[in-house]
């Protein structure tokens, strides 16, 4: 059993809510199924797709392109010299294109974390996303995120264990680093740990 956060608990609502209008759409055509997550038609999903998804959107999270909006496009307007709104649109893409094209970088239009630093190589890091504000990582390193976040809270380790499904919770304690802020550190034979804000991705 996973103790899940009133958010997650929403998402997983509406999910099953689109599951159910799917259901309805393909009728008997669509088995009905077990399964929390599956393809439009019923089928699980294979750990392989899981995965690759998992990747990809990583990368569409560290890229700001036509359609988004935010901070982080208002950060590109004003270094590129637009008036602040908030939205990236094609005039936007424009520029884009051209300032890719002047500092010899991939032309495309969307702001990478490759061009994303030279507009303001002073404060490349902002308190919102932006393009590199997640680190490389793959879908099971989530797992290794949940442990850290629990840790960090001050549970028990047993807890933590049961909530990663591991056998023994020494087998756990090597597996993990500390919190942001307190620096990268092992941590070995821990007896705390807490309930996971990731542990909805854990598994």
């Amino acid at each position: 059993m996973v103790a899940l956060d009133s958010v997650t608990v929403d998402v997983l609502r509406a999910h099953r809510a689109r599951q159910a209008a799917e259901r309805l759409a393909l009728g008997s055509d669509r088995p009905d199924t077990v399964h929390v997550f599956t393809t439009e038609d019923g089928k699980p999903l294979h750990p392989d797709y899981v995965s690759r998804h998992f990747v990809r959107m990583v990368k569409r999270a560290n890229t700001l392109r036509v359609g988004d909006q935010g901070q982080a496009v208002a950060d590109v307007q004003r270094a590129l010299g637009f008036t602040e709104s908030g939205v990236f649109d094609d005039e936007l893409r424009r520029a884009v294109f051209d300032f890719q094209r002047e500092r010899g970088l991939t032309v495309n239009g969307i702001v990478d974390p490759h061009t994303w630093y030279l507009p303001a190589p002073n404060e490349p890091l902002r308190p919102y996303p932006h393009p590199d504000c997640l680190p490389p990582i793959r879908l099971h390193d989530l797992r290794h995120g949940a442990a850290t976040l629990a840790l960090a809270a001050g549970g028990d380790m047993k807890v933590i264990s049961a909530m990663l499904a591991l056998d023994h919770p020494g087998h756990g304690g090597h597996l993990h680093v500390g919190p942001a802020g307190g620096g990268t550190r092992e941590r070995r034979g821990v007896g705390s740990a807490g309930a996971a804000a990731q542990a909805r991705a854990s598994r």
